[in-house]
């Protein structure tokens, strides 16, 4: 066999055969990688799922309860408005404003202000809906079936006033669909003006009507369909009364029902989920009730004691949700084996949850959480995802691995086929100096992709390009080892700095705390912690947060090196002044010239109802008041950390706060961000951003701010680290305390 033939064996075994192997260990790295991400990805999925449905079920229970609250207040004035009419002795009023439905068919043209309103519109089969003619300055009358027009005819003209005080309640509530009032004598007045009441119409027949009546008080009713527009609508009501003179005593006497209707969709309609998944949410309204009352939505009795009535469903599939629809109650099935009955069990007992169960043979994602108006239980919110729907971006991943592992080996081929064409013509051609920089490049990189960076390849004895890719080649080996050597010191100095800061608030009764910190890079300069010590017992906290100038390693190491001497130094006797006074001395004998460190070091005592604080440069925190949204600042005058070696700190003092309040306490990173223009945060917004929250948990304040910071830097990449630390002093701290 000829040289060149053998040359061709030799440049062949050596070329192909490691790249053969290399590529097939990538194939399966790459396959082994697809599987490992896809599972890790469709856990991760999942779990943001979950906080995304406790999330916006507390949100919806949020929304119900404020307005039925804003419905409770504008019913108790709408009533004493009707009292006060009903109990003119003479009625006062004009025959000629009375219109009844009849007048106002067509468009009404008779009636004043007339106008085609969306709001009070019909909704039509096809989700349209179609504009109705109602009048804002004159309501409509009715009287029930069988009643004559003489019987009534005093407490319509009685009543012939309630449009204009009705129109000026609405607007605390301008949700609010019909205000009204009917009688026990068949007298109903409804604002605003309105036709097409039905024939056979008698309130007193309505359930919200019997309740009020029976109850003897405001309450809420479930969702009913609307006479006239066909919607779902959310029913308040209560019993009003005439006032009579009696034997020099005034008596009550009960003379009917006023009441509003909102609908479903003013409810329920403002939230919004935003995930990849939300298309594919199912939304359900669901009351318990008992076998009895369950029995009339099936045709068999119920076996259970309990069962889950349905009584609105939609779906996130529209922009806005259609809650509009007439309601449909139905019982909700529960077959066995689908994982409902612990749900069931935690509906029972008021739990908010998020568990898996199987219906219809498909796995869903089920978040569920108890609604309550007025402080009474008024159903349970279901929120159901199809389990695929939420991995289905961990599905295509896989699959985009998968492609991508048949391109790889289809490159395969093609680059082997290619090698052993080039690897003919060189051996054809004698070039025997090629195949030794070949075979050392593919050694080199095969020991590469195996981890080995200590054995670059040997150095070329030539000048040609080959010789000078091989040199590059050399030259990059210890360059990657240093840089791989590096991105895994700072990977454990960014596990050893986050280790140093509190896993969780502690739990201490009568406050509430957060807090987070964000780097800009591995390692941040920023810091905060929660001090607890045995001896001053367990009603006593001290919260720290720090920012030492800079960023990165450096500004670590000196956060680091603060946080030991501060845990160590404050545990000891001595006011605060002194504690700081040492910390500072021992920081300027170990810090780096030109660093130092800002410190707000803040101590709450509930058993001496006292707030100590000492600032060492840093900026005021803050003391809302969250009843009326004022806000106070605890302010101190002493320098940096680290600055002056005989600085003399001073410690403030001032009594706890009489009613609940919010501490906010943050580093410059926050009021410092720009956006895209140049443009400060700012304390303002800040401040803001914690007054709109205030009623949330600490940490609910927490995220709302992080994501208005983020929202507002937009794309811009964050440049300095940010803290913030929010404790929540509650009434039930206020009241042991002061006890």
């Amino acid at each position: 066999m000829s040289i060149r033939w053998k040359l061709l064996a030799l440049l062949l075994v050596m070329t192909l055969g490691p790249l053969l192997v290399s590529r097939a260990m990538d194939i399966w790295a790459i396959g082994n990688l697809g599987r490992e991400v896809g599972t890790e990805v469709r856990v991760s999925l999942t779990l943001d799922a979950r906080l995304d449905l406790m999330r916006l079920i507390e949100s919806y229970a949020t929304i119900i309860e404020r307005e039925s609250t804003i419905g409770m207040l504008l019913l108790r004035n709408q009533a004493r408005e009707v009292e006060f009419l009903l109990d003119q002795r003479q009625p006062d009023g004009d025959e000629r404003t009375l219109f009844f439905s009849r007048d106002f068919e067509g468009n009404g043209a008779t009636i004043p202000g007339m106008i085609r309103s969306e709001h009070h519109g019909r909704l039509l089969p096809d989700g349209e809906i179609e504009p109705r003619w109602v009048s804002f300055q004159h309501p409509v009358f009715h009287h029930a079936p069988g009643v004559e027009m003489e019987a009534v005819h005093d407490d319509l003209i009685r009543l012939s006033g309630v449009g204009r005080k009705f129109a000026q309640l609405s607007e605390t509530l301008t949700a609010v669909l019909w205000q009204y009032v009917s009688l026990d004598n068949g007298a109903h007045v409804s604002w605003p003006g309105k036709g097409e009441y039905p024939e056979d119409f008698d309130p007193r027949d309505r359930s919200w009507y019997r309740s009020a009546m029976e109850q003897g008080r405001p309450g809420w009713q479930p969702p009913i369909g609307d006479v006239t527009t066909g919607r779902a609508v959310l029913t308040a009501s209560m019993p009003v009364f005439r006032h009579v003179e009696r034997d020099g005593q005034i008596e009550r006497i009960p003379a009917g029902v006023t009441g509003l209707d909102v609908p479903l969709a003013s409810v329920l309609g403002t939230a919004r989920l935003n995930t990849p998944w939300a298309h594919e949410a199912e939304l359900l309204l669901i009351r318990l009730a008992g076998q009895e009352e369950a029995h009339q939505f099936t045709e068999t009795p119920p076996d259970a004691q309990t069962v889950p009535i349905i009584f609105a469903q939609s779906s996130f599939r529209e922009e806005q949700q259609d809650w509009r629809r007439p309601p449909s109650f139905r019982v909700l099935g529960l077959p066995e084996g689908s994982g409902f009955e612990p749900i069931l069990a935690d509906m029972v007992n008021g739990r908010l949850d998020v568990r898996t169960v199987e219906l219809k043979e498909r796995t869903y994602l089920c978040g569920y959480g108890p609604i309550e108006v007025e402080g009474q239980a008024a159903g349970y919110l279901v929120i159901m995802v199809p389990e695929p729907a939420i991995t289905q971006q961990a599905t295509e991943l896989e699959q985009q691995i998968h492609d991508q592992f048949w391109t790889l080996l289809h490159q395969t081929g093609m680059v082997a086929l290619l090698v052993a064409a080039l690897g003919v013509i060189l051996a054809w051609r004698g070039a025997s100096r090629v195949t030794r920089p070949v075979r050392e490049l593919a050694q080199a990189a095969g020991r590469i992709a195996e981890g080995d960076l200590d054995h670059p390849p040997a150095e070329p004895r030539g000048r040609d390009e080959l010789d000078q890719m091989v040199r590059a080649f050399a030259r990059m080996v210890p360059a990657l080892r240093d840089h791989m050597r590096i991105r895994e010191s700072l990977r454990l100095a960014t596990e050893v700095q986050q280790s140093l800061l509190p896993e969780g608030p502690p739990t201490i009764e009568g406050l509430e705390l957060a807090g987070d910190s964000r780097y800009c890079d591995e390692t941040g300069g920023d810091y905060f912690d929660y001090l607890r010590f045995q001896r001053l017992g367990p009603r006593h906290l001290a919260v720290a947060i720090g920012d030492v100038t800079g960023h990165g390693v450096a500004a670590a190491l000196l956060m680091a090196t603060a946080r030991g001497i501060l845990r160590s130094r404050v545990n000891q006797s001595g006011s605060l002044a002194e504690a700081f006074g040492d910390i500072n001395r021992h920081l300027v004998e170990d810090q780096c010239h030109g660093r130092f460190m800002t410190l707000f070091y803040l101590v709450i005592d509930l058993d001496d109802r006292k707030l100590r604080w000492l600032s060492c440069g840093h900026d005021p925190a803050w003391l809302i008041d969250v009843e009326s949204g004022r806000s106070t600042m605890l302010e101190g005058a002493d320098v940096p950390l680290g600055v002056a070696p005989d600085w003399s700190f001073n410690e403030s003092e001032r009594p706890m706060p009489d009613r609940e309040s919010l501490i906010v306490v943050g580093t410059d990173g926050i009021w410092e961000t720009a956006d895209a223009q140049g443009r400060f945060y700012g304390k303002d917004r800040l401040v803001e951003v914690v007054l709109r929250h205030r009623l949330e948990p600490t940490r609910a304040i927490i995220d709302a701010v992080l994501a208005d910071l983020a929202a507002f830097r937009g794309e811009r990449r964050q440049r300095d680290d940010v803290t913030l630390v929010i404790v929540r002093i509650l009434p039930d701290a206020l009241q042991t305390a002061g006890t």
